[in-house]
C-alpha cells in the first residue's frame, strides 16, 4: 500500500529555520527528531532560508497594515449609516474618498484605499450594491409620524371598523407559465393572454369581507346574460381597459358609506397613494386615511394576504 503523503504547513518551516539561526551548531538530524521532520524535508528548507523570511517578512506587513487601517472601518461605516438614512446615493469612489478623508485625519500614512481594500471592507459590513428602484422613497420624519397616527386610529376605530382595501388584477385566460417538454425539444414557444379583469377587495382585521368589486370590459358581458350579477355575491362595474378609475372607487365608496350609514357604524378604510383613489369629497360614516408608498410600510399586509389567497385558489382550479 502506498504511504501517505505528510504536507508540512510554512509556519512549521520558519520555526525551524528560527531554530537553526538561534543554534547554529546543531544538526539536521538533531533538528529532524526535534520537530518530528525527515531529513529531507529538514534539507529543502534550510535551502529555502532566503525564501520563506521574505513570506514572514510579508505576512507582518500585512498584519501590522490591516491594525492600522482597521481604524478607518468604523467611522466609514457610520458615515455610510447617516447617508443612507438620508435616502443618499453612495458608490465605491465615493466611500474611496471618505476612508481617505479618515486615513488624513489618523494620520495613516501610505494608505490608498484600494479596490480589494473596499471589497474587504464591504464584506466586513456586509454592504451590498442595488439597483435605484422608481419608487418614491419616505422620509423618516414622516414614516415615524404615520405608524403614530395609525396606532391612535386603530385604539379610536377599533379592529371590527378598521377596514382595508385593494385592487389585484386577474389574468382570467392566462396560461401556465412552465411546461413539460420532450428531450428533443430545446425551447418551449408561445404568447401570454393579456385579458384582465380588476377586483376590489376590502376587509377589516377580524376578516369580516365586503362583497368584491369586479371590474370588467363590457357593460353587459354576453357571459351574464338574463343573470342579476347583485345574486352572484360580487358587485360589476366596467372601464375600457378594465381598470380601476377615480369615478367607479368613488361610486363604491359611496355604497359603502351607505351601507355603513345603515348599520349605524363609523369606519376608517386605510388606501394606499394610488392616484385613482384621491377625490373630492367626505362622507359621513367613513374616513379615508392614505398610507405612504406601501413598499416602505406593512400597513398593508391585511390585505395582501387576502389577494395572495385569492389569486392562489383562483390558480388552483
Amino acid at each position: 500500500m502506498k504511504k501517505k503523503r505528510k504536507t508540512y504547513q510554512i509556519q512549521q518551516k520558519l520555526e525551524v529555520i528560527d531554530f537553526k539561526n538561534n543554534n547554529p551548531a546543531v544538526t539536521q538530524e538533531n533538528l529532524a527528531q526535534r520537530f518530528n521532520m525527515p531529513i529531507g524535508v529538514i534539507n529543502s528548507t534550510l535551502k529555502k532560508m532566503q525564501l520563506y523570511g521574505s513570506r514572514r517578512h510579508k505576512q507582518k506587513k500585512n498584519i501590522t497594515f490591516k491594525s492600522c487601517t482597521d481604524k478607518i472601518y468604523e467611522p466609514l461605516y457610520a458615515w455610510i449609516q447617516n447617508k443612507r438614512f438620508c435616502n443618499h446615493t453612495i458608490t465605491n469612489v465615493m466611500v474611496r474618498e471618505m476612508a481617505l478623508k479618515i486615513a488624513q485625519r489618523f494620520y495613516i500614512e501610505n494608505f490608498k484605499a484600494s479596490h480589494p481594500w473596499i471589497s474587504r471592507f464591504k464584506k466586513e459590513y456586509k454592504i451590498k450594491t442595488l439597483t435605484i428602484s422608481g419608487e418614491q422613497l419616505v422620509d423618516p420624519v414622516l414614516l415615524i409620524d404615520s405608524y403614530e397616527r395609525f396606532a391612535a386610529m386603530l385604539k379610536k376605530y377599533g379592529s371590527k371598523n378598521f377596514y382595508n382595501c385593494d385592487e389585484t388584477a386577474l389574468f382570467f385566460k392566462c396560461t401556465p407559465k412552465k411546461t413539460l417538454v420532450l428531450d428533443s425539444e430545446s425551447r418551449a414557444s408561445g404568447k401570454f393572454s393579456k385579458e384582465r379583469i380588476t377586483l376590489l377587495l376590502c376587509t377589516n382585521m377580524e376578516g369580516d369581507k365586503e362583497h368584491p368589486l369586479v371590474i370588467g370590459k363590457f357593460k353587459n358581458p354576453h357571459g351574464f346574460k338574463n343573470i342579476n350579477m347583485n345574486n352572484l355575491g360580487i358587485q360589476y362595474a366596467n372601464s375600457n381597459k378594465s381598470w380601476m378609475t377615480s369615478l367607479i372607487f368613488k361610486n363604491w365608496v359611496e355604497r359603502l358609506n351607505s351601507k355603513m350609514s345603515v348599520e349605524n357604524r363609523k369606519i376608517l378604510l386605510l388606501l394606499d397613494n394610488a392616484p385613482v383613489h384621491y377625490f373630492d369629497g367626505e362622507f359621513s360614516n367613513i374616513e379615508l386615511y392614505f398610507l405612504p408608498p406601501k413598499k416602505h410600510l406593512r400597513f398593508n399586509q391585511l390585505i395582501k394576504g387576502l389577494c395572495i389567497h385569492l389569486n392562489r385558489c383562483i390558480k388552483k382550479e
